[in-house]
């Protein structure tokens, strides 16, 4: 009886194709940031509202940062 040392070649292809496909794309599309519409005339003035975050872990989810 013969004893299998190492990795097969289909697990070494599946581990290369994914290393090569993480390395090889970019940022994603969605992360980006897009600019607001342009303001209309005539139209009423936006309200900011300031929120108190006292927690640290959620700091910066409010705002999308």
């Amino acid at each position: 009886m013969t004893k299998k040392t190492g990795m097969s070649v289909n697990t070494m292809l599946v581990i290369l194709g994914t290393a090569l496909a993480m390395l090889s794309s970019g940022p994603a599309s969605a992360q980006v940031k897009t600019p607001g519409p342009p303001p209309v005339a005539g139209a009423r003035p936006v309200t900011i509202e300031r929120i108190t975050v006292h927690s640290p872990a959620i700091a910066g989810n409010l705002e999308g940062l």
